[in-house]
């Protein structure tokens, strides 16, 4: 069904391919209708629910000692130690991460999995795969009120969840499993929900404080990613440069500006010194 080339799918993607036509040449006259019918007749708590439900029972799986056993015939946990397992367990005895033990990506994702692991149990593969699963489906669900929210219709944030859910999660680059690759999971990139958030409300309220809790947030995402970081550090810039431009320049949005860039690379420069201390002036840094 996920993998395979059943004879209906053929069939499927033309009508889908047709009907994304049709909406798109008719969009004006087909959201007129999903406003006036479809989020009238089905109550907006309804089908909020049903997304909910939908989302978990699509990405949860309830035998994490099989989906372990899958994982393990795969690829002999290659992928998922090197990014979780090995440099989270070094950080939980004492090792100093980029000194003692290597991480691929950023500091903080090991940090952030051990400390989440003691509280789902204890750290164990088990625990690890869990944290993935329902950090997945929080993030999802996250996801479609953001859409929701934006756009105003619970049908098209319904339908843009199950794209993604679908685009991300099941093609032939993650099979079996995407858990077996936790780079491709959307713990790469876990804080740019809240980054569109923190945008979307200042759009709407055009509230100082959004602001600063973005550099916050970006911040805490460098620290976590770096990668991914820096994508949403030039993304929340150029927005940055936006709202400056448009309110006049002078020498208080500049300030302001520069200021808030800076809270950025304070909050990953704090968060690197609380987990790796003194070591963080180190020549290996």
């Amino acid at each position: 069904f996920v993998y395979g080339n059943p004879p209906w799918a053929k069939t499927f993607f033309v009508l889908v391919i047709v009907a994304s036509i049709i909406t798109k040449v008719f969009w004006f006259e087909v959201s007129k209708w999903i406003a006036t019918h479809f989020n009238a007749v089905v109550p907006r708590r309804i089908i909020d629910a049903a997304v909910i439900v939908s989302i978990v029972l699509v990405i949860f799986i309830p035998d994490v000692t099989g989906l372990l056993a899958k994982m393990f015939m795969t690829d002999h946990f290659y992928h998922f130690d090197s990014m979780i397992t090995s440099p989270a367990w070094s950080y939980l005895k004492g090792g100093v991460l980029y000194k003692d033990q290597f991480t691929h990506y950023a500091v903080g994702l090991p940090v952030v999995f051990s400390h989440l692991s003691l509280m789902a149990g204890g750290f164990s593969y088990a625990s690890l795969v869990s944290i993935l699963i329902w950090g997945t489906i929080t993030y999802y669900i996250v996801g479609y009120f953001f859409i929701r929210r934006w756009l105003g219709s619970a049908a098209i944030a319904a339908s843009a969840m199950l794209l993604l859910i679908k685009w991300q999660m099941f093609h032939p680059g993650v099979a079996p499993v995407i858990f077996n690759y936790p780079s491709a999971t959307v713990f790469r990139f876990p804080l740019d929900i809240v980054l569109f958030f923190l945008i979307l409300g200042h759009i709407n309220h055009q509230k100082n404080w959004y602001l600063w809790a973005a550099s916050f947030i970006c911040g805490c995402s460098a620290f976590y990613m770096m990668d991914t970081g820096a994508y949403m550090l030039a993304a929340y810039a150029f927005y940055l440069l936006w709202v400056y431009f448009f309110q006049g320049l002078n020498r208080l949005n500049a300030v302001m500006f520069v200021l808030q860039l800076l809270l950025v690379g304070t909050t990953t420069a704090m968060l690197l010194l609380m987990t790796q201390g003194l070591h963080l002036f180190s020549s290996v840094f």
